[in-house]
């Protein structure tokens, strides 16, 4: 499989796992605000492990995915910036994060 197929992947992963995420995100808007870039974002959205699986598979299914590959990317994704599977992790992050995700923003600009 392709690499430049391999990236649509793991894009197409990320802007479905956070579009179920709770709360819900426009991954695409994310990386355009820079918010992708602040250090464990991804920790103040939650989405359960058992539905994050059934997204990545029915992606694998659509993009034809060679079952080779899908544990290699099904791993980088969740040990990269999936949604967390932890609601008690992401309650806790949640509190206080406009405010921190405005700070970090604002040391981009500079």
């Amino acid at each position: 499989m392709e690499q430049n197929k391999i990236d649509k992947v793991f894009l197409e992963c990320y802007r479905r796992l956070f579009k179920e995420s709770k709360p819900s995100r426009d991954f695409d808007k994310m990386m355009e605000s820079g918010e992708s870039r602040m250090p464990n974002f991804f920790m103040a959205y939650y989405l359960d492990d058992l539905r994050q699986d059934e997204i990545m598979k029915e992606i694998f299914k659509e993009f034809k995915v060679p079952k080779g590959i899908q544990k290699g990317i099904k791993t980088e994704i969740i040990l990269g910036s999936a949604p967390s599977g932890y609601k008690e992790t992401t309650d806790r992050e949640r509190k206080d994060y406009s405010k921190r995700l405005k700070k970090f923003l604002n040391t981009l600009t500079k």
